[in-house]
């Protein structure tokens, strides 16, 4: 079950990650179920955001151990005619920083909504100038997430890179997958390898058009798709089951990098509500998958916090007892015993006022009360389950 030794004391460095199979592991082998929010440099009003150690805390606080930080492309140089910056570069170091005190890691996705105004026009222009526009493009794109990529060169509090944030295509062509978006994603995965094999790739699958569908056949990569449900073609049990079975996931891990439109109903399920989203819980927990919830803001209807600071009632859903890192194979929590290292399990104050108790198959039983329960992280840590190696 996965989680973080967090202290209060500075921290140098977080555990590395990498893909493995059907899991994110650290250097234990423990399969790491990465839960977070996505944080955004631009704010929703077009304002700069401000970040501070006290947003982290909060953050951690709600169970999160990821955040994945909206990078604006144009303040990257991602297209022409935008240029690197640098004092922007610093920001996001800043932000990076911040986070892993708390625990936190952090991936970086880009887009370029305030370079056009719009997602409709930053993802077509960024597919058909950036993908069928050729070698010209493609390389200033590339050469821009580089600049990213040195900065934080074997920096293991970044994770990686969610290289092109909901590929719509700029042309009718229905093959648009195997001919243009995974040719464009290999190439900037083995870019990525050659630059800083220490990080994860993170693609995501094409919105529409997508045509044929075969692995991306790239290492230490892991699959992103978004979480939206439209009810009138599919429920989210549908959704899901396409998601998971799809060829592009073969041979490596899925994360949910969004989720949780405020905008759409499904039956009885309002939108917006915490009812609506303990559907989307219910299936990321049965299926163990990290997921990734916009937006970190007070603006607006995706805000996971309401305009007075305090959370959304939303966060409760997900501010949930889960195994952050686990030495198991399935969700069922049953031991992999070739794994020697701790299991963390995140357990929040807030559950009750009775308190918890974790029970294993073998007798063991911990509660609220326990010597391995830290209050102040909210993680409970587990040396075995089994009687032959003894808890200490």
């Amino acid at each position: 079950m996965f989680g973080i030794a967090f202290s209060t004391s500075a921290q140098a460095a977080l555990d590395v990650l990498h893909a493995d199979g059907d899991f994110v592991r650290d250097t234990s082998g423990r399969a790491v179920i990465l839960r977070g929010v996505t944080t955004i440099t631009q704010d929703n009003n077009g304002q700069d955001m401000v970040m501070f150690s006290s947003e982290y805390q909060r953050i951690q606080s709600w169970s999160f151990n990821v955040q994945q930080i909206r990078v604006e492309g144009c303040r990257i140089g991602l297209i022409a005619p935008c240029q690197a910056d640098t004092a922007y570069l610093n920001k996001l170091a800043s932000w990076v920083d911040m986070a892993a005190q708390q625990g936190i890691y952090t991936i970086f996705k880009a887009t370029l909504y305030e370079t056009f105004q719009g997602s409709t026009r930053s993802t077509f222009s960024m597919l058909r100038l950036g993908i069928e526009g050729g070698a010209t493009v493609q390389n200033t794109n590339i050469n821009a997430w580089k600049a990213v990529w040195r900065r934080f060169l074997n920096n293991p509090n970044v994770i990686g890179y969610d290289f092109l944030n909901e590929p719509l295509p700029g042309s009718d062509d229905v093959d648009f997958t195997r001919r243009y978006l995974f040719p464009f994603y290999r190439l900037g995965a083995a870019n990525l390898q050659q630059t800083d094999p220490s990080k994860i790739f993170f693609f995501q699958p094409a919105l529409q058009n997508s045509g044929t569908q075969e692995p991306l056949g790239v290492g230490n990569a892991v699959f992103a798709p978004h979480f939206y449900v439209l009810p009138q073609l599919y429920t989210a049990t549908q959704l899901m089951n396409a998601l998971l079975s799809t060829p592009a996931r073969s041979g490596v891990p899925v994360i949910i990098s969004e989720y949780g439109d405020p905008n759409v109903s499904i039956g009885s399920l309002s939108s917006g509500t915490p009812a609506r989203d303990r559907e989307d819980a219910s299936l990321f927990d049965a299926h163990a998958l990290g997921a990734i919830r916009p937006w970190y803001t007070t603006n607006g209807a995706w805000a996971l916090r309401q305009p007075d600071g305090s959370p959304n009632p939303r966060i409760a859903v997900f501010s949930r007892p889960y195994p952050q890192r686990r030495r198991i194979l399935t969700f069922d929590y049953f031991a992999d015993t070739s794994v020697r290292a701790q299991t963390q399990i995140y357990v929040p104050r807030n559950l009750g006022t009775g308190g918890f108790s974790v029970v294993s198959n073998d007798g063991l039983q911990l509660d609220s009360t326990s010597q391995f329960y830290d209050s102040n992280s909210q993680i409970l840590t587990i040396s075995s389950f089994s009687p032959e190696s003894p808890l200490r």
